[in-house]
């Protein structure tokens, strides 16, 4: 009897012993990290809308550039010079640089600088308002004797001006070189002296010169 509960006790104890050793062997499991992730929602008023941006790109305030290259912005009057198409046989007068107001030199000879007017002034001192043109061309012809003389420059010069006011078609390519020749006679020009060189050597190299209206 002793015996038996002796057997058991030592193997209620073994047992024990054995369980106890088990729990302590155990490794502990390793938990892994927890990663969250916080999705942040816009609030909906702080999404600029295409008209807010809109607004703000028109009440930005303005900025100054640094031009340093150079040049102005302001318009300037310039002229072109003329250029003859050899290729089509054809030029345009009318894209001469001389028919610009800007750039006809009879336009010096306004007499705003003169004497005032007196009862025998001829031509008036407002003559070349006149939109006549034959009273036109009669107040510039007298205006041009009185600062030429009367020399055959000066009546070419007038012909070819009454003609551009009468909306009259020119002739040819020597009637243009003459009042071309009579022009730098008068006012010496450049620009003058390349237009009636180009001409003077198209039309001696055969070249056919067409005007038109």
């Amino acid at each position: 009897m002793f015996k038996r509960r002796w057997y058991w006790g030592l193997v209620i104890l073994v047992s024990l012993g054995v369980g106890g050793s088990f729990l302590f062997l155990k490794p502990k499991a390793t938990k892994e990290p927890v990663k969250i992730y916080t999705a942040v929602t816009p609030d909906p008023q702080s999404i600029p809308t295409q008209e807010t941006v809109a607004h703000e790109t028109d009440t930005s305030t303005p900025h100054n550039h640094d031009h340093s290259h150079g040049h102005s912005h302001e318009a300037v009057p310039h002229t072109h010079e003329a250029e003859t198409n050899t290729s089509s046989g054809g030029y345009d007068w009318q894209d001469d640089g001389v028919f610009e107001s800007s750039s006809d030199p009879w336009e010096q000879i306004y007499p705003e600088q003169e004497s005032p007017n007196t009862d025998d002034t001829y031509p008036p001192r407002d003559w070349y308002k006149t939109e006549d043109p034959i009273l036109y061309a009669q107040y510039l012809r007298a205006q041009l004797i009185k600062q030429f003389g009367d020399i055959s420059q000066v009546h070419i010069f007038v012909e070819w001006q009454k003609k551009r006011r009468q909306g009259l078609p020119i002739r040819d390519a020597a009637e243009y070189i003459a009042f071309l020749e009579a022009q730098y006679y008068l006012w010496p020009s450049e620009m003058t002296l390349s237009t009636l060189k180009t001409f003077q050597e198209e039309k001696a190299s055969g070249v056919q010169i067409i005007f038109e209206k």
